[in-house]
């Protein structure tokens, strides 16, 4: 199988995507969650909403998995280990979406209990996560 190089255009084009991905991290701990759309009235900001999207695609990546071993789709099978490399690459994302809406690594555990429980909860849906990864979740 023979690879195409990225040519110089690509490369420009994806380093001012990072360039302004980077910018909207900076003005965002400069100005605050509320930028990201987070107040009062709408309590969902981008981390949480981006949250549900990777849990999802992480979710339809194992569906996906499980229906070639489970209903012996032979289709499937070709995909099935990309689907559960993509659906780990998800979660992850997902999991540090996490901590960056509780404001950082620093503030897993810093506010007691009110903020230690959902962590919590979603360290205990990794953990099923990755006992079905590991082969032992069927």
């Amino acid at each position: 199988m023979e690879t195409k190089r990225i040519s110089r255009p690509v490369m420009v084009v994806l380093a001012v995507i990072a360039a302004a991905g980077a910018a909207a991290w900076i003005y965002q701990t400069m100005f605050g969650l509320g930028v990201t759309g987070m107040n009062n009235g709408t309590s969902w900001g981008l981390y949480i909403a981006a949250f549900m999207f990777f849990v999802g695609l992480s979710a339809g990546g194992l569906i996906v998995a499980s229906s070639a071993s489970i209903f012996h789709v032979t289709e499937f099978k070709k995909v099935a280990l990309p689907a559960v490399c993509v659906s780990t690459v998800c979660i992850c994302c997902a999991g540090l979406l996490v901590i960056l809406d509780l404001g950082g690594v620093a503030r897993i555990s810093a506010g007691g209990v009110a903020q230690t429980v959902p962590v919590i909860v979603y360290a205990s849906n990794d953990g099923t996560f990755a006992r079905y990864v590991g082969g032992r979740g069927y």
